[in-house]
Formats: structure tokens, C-alpha cells, sequence
């Protein structure tokens, strides 16, 4: 199990996206820092396919990449209407704030089918929730996907 986990890790990516600009985004051991400030961030949960926003004192916003909304078909993805993160995330910026981006894979409870594209039912050799090489293919190559996007936006912070 441990070395599952850990090969999970590799796959799971959480970034700060930077708030309109691509400053400098380091850890002291007290808070971040970024652009030589030290910032304490309040985070919040909204994410993209929902369109909901409160205020009241936070400045990041916590998201998910849901993979089975912008992979419904294995090897098709779709950013469109309420799918455009990218959007969302410029959105966000325009507002001062940081996103905290969640690639997953798994959203638990909270997703149907905890976010994975159903398609991967039918890869064969895959079993969920196991160390298999068809699931660490599927995931890197999405995952890398979703890194490529933000990169050729320039939304990381660092």
C-alpha cells in the first residue's frame, strides 16, 4: 500500500496559480512568501463547474480538475462553456486572489464516480485503487495535460 501511495503522489499536483502576476513563491518554514511578503492565505472551496463565490476575507480559491467532466470520452477533452478552468482561473485573478489547483485524480464523495471518467471502467488490466500500470498511464497523461494548459497560459505563481 505505501508504494502506491507514494506512486500516487507523483501524480497528484496541487499549485498556487498566481494572482494576475507570476511573482516569486517561496516557502520560509513560517508562511509562504511571495514577492518577498510573508502571506498567511485563507482558502476557500469553489469550484468551476459550479459558479459560486462568496466574499468575506479570503484570498485562495480551492479547486478541483474534475477529469471525467473534461475527458468523457478516453482521448476527447472538452474546456468549453462551464468546463473552461481556464476561464475560472482568470476570473479569480481579475479578483486579487490565488487558486489552489487540485488535479486529483479522486474527488471522493463529493463528484460522481469520484471525478474518474467512467471510460476507464473499460481499460483493461485496470482495477481502481490499486498500484496498476493502464490507471498510472491514463493519469500521467491527463495529469500532463493539465500542466501543459496552465503552462501555456502562464497562471503559475512560481
Amino acid at each position: 500500500m505505501a508504494t502506491f501511495r507514494s506512486s500516487l503522489a507523483l501524480f497528484i499536483l496541487m499549485a498556487i496559480i498566481g494572482a494576475g502576476d507570476t511573482g516569486n513563491v517561496t516557502y520560509d518554514g513560517r508562511s509562504l512568501v511571495i514577492d518577498d511578503q510573508h502571506k498567511i492565505l485563507f482558502s476557500s472551496s469553489i469550484h468551476y463547474p459550479c459558479r459560486k463565490a462568496k466574499s468575506g476575507g479570503i484570498y485562495v480559491i480551492d479547486t478541483y480538475v474534475f477529469w471525467n467532466i473534461h475527458e468523457p470520452q478516453q482521448g476527447k477533452f472538452d474546456f468549453s462553456g462551464r468546463r473552461d478552468i481556464v476561464r475560472f482561473i482568470k476570473i479569480i485573478q481579475a479578483h486579487g486572489l490565488y487558486v489552489c489547483l487540485r488535479i486529483g485524480p479522486f474527488i471522493q464523495g463529493e463528484w460522481s464516480y469520484v471525478g474518474l471518467p467512467f471510460w476507464l471502467h473499460n481499460v483493461p488490466g485496470n482495477v481502481f485503487r490499486t498500484d496498476n500500470e493502464p490507471f498510472k498511464y491514463h493519469m500521467k497523461r491527463y495529469a500532463q495535460m493539465i500542466v501543459k494548459l496552465m503552462k501555456s497560459e502562464n497562471l503559475y505563481a512560481f
